[in-house]
């Protein structure tokens, strides 16, 4: 069994010092999904840009997501291209 968690610590610093961007974030949620199926599955983790902490032996996951502020269409553009990848899947 595998544990996957998200460490908001990051994040939540960069919305309580930038207030006006807390609605723009975007979260690598179906990435840290993926990551964390792959995990289960007994694959070694990726070497992607997504602050990652995985320990082998007692197979918990760590997420530490970096903010990412993007405009509204940006936001809405990545979302809806990640709904799409789902649905096709």
């Amino acid at each position: 069994m595998n544990i996957a968690a998200i460490n908001t610590g990051e994040f939540d610093k960069y919305c309580r010092e930038h207030p006006e961007d807390s609605d723009r974030m975007y979260i690598r949620i179906v990435e840290m999904l993926s990551i964390a199926l792959e995990l289960s599955l007994g694959k070694e983790p990726p070497n992607n840009p997504l602050k990652i902490s995985y320990d082998q032996e007692t197979r918990i996951v760590i997420f530490m997501p970096k903010p990412e502020p993007v405009d509204f269409k940006e936001l809405k553009m990545r979302y809806d291209a990640e709904k799409q990848a789902i649905v096709s899947a």
